[in-house]
């Protein structure tokens, strides 16, 4: 995967979730941090955002990493693995339950001995 696909999948998308939400360019650069120029020069395939922004750009976007960057998930991941990824993106008590775990360790002690069990 190159540098211009990267670019061109997040064009895609920012487009796509504009259209679908008939939200503004202003209106998505304000939920970003960023300025309009930046949705601009990223739709116009000028740039990409900085990578420290894509958990957020894929959080407001509602898509997963791999859909941002125009990665198929099944080529990457096993069936189980493509399932856990799905739930993870599609599930926010699942999500909150995975961010949980792996930050804090008394909760990550206490569910495995609970799963022991």
């Amino acid at each position: 995967m190159n540098n211009k696909t990267i670019k061109e999948s997040i064009s895609k998308q920012i487009q796509k979730y504009l259209n679908d939400t008939k939200m503004s360019k202003t209106s998505l650069s304000e939920l970003l941090g960023v300025t309009r120029t930046s949705i601009n020069r990223w739709i116009n395939c000028i740039c990409s955002p900085d990578i420290e922004l894509f958990p957020r750009l894929c959080e407001v976007l509602n898509i997963s990493i791999f859909e941002l960057l125009g990665l198929s998930i099944e080529d990457h991941f096993s069936t189980n693995e493509v399932e856990i990824l799905n739930m993870y993106y599609n599930n926010m008590n699942f999500r909150h339950l995975i961010d949980r775990y792996r930050s804090d360790e008394t909760f990550r002690k206490e569910l495995e001995k609970v799963l022991e069990s």
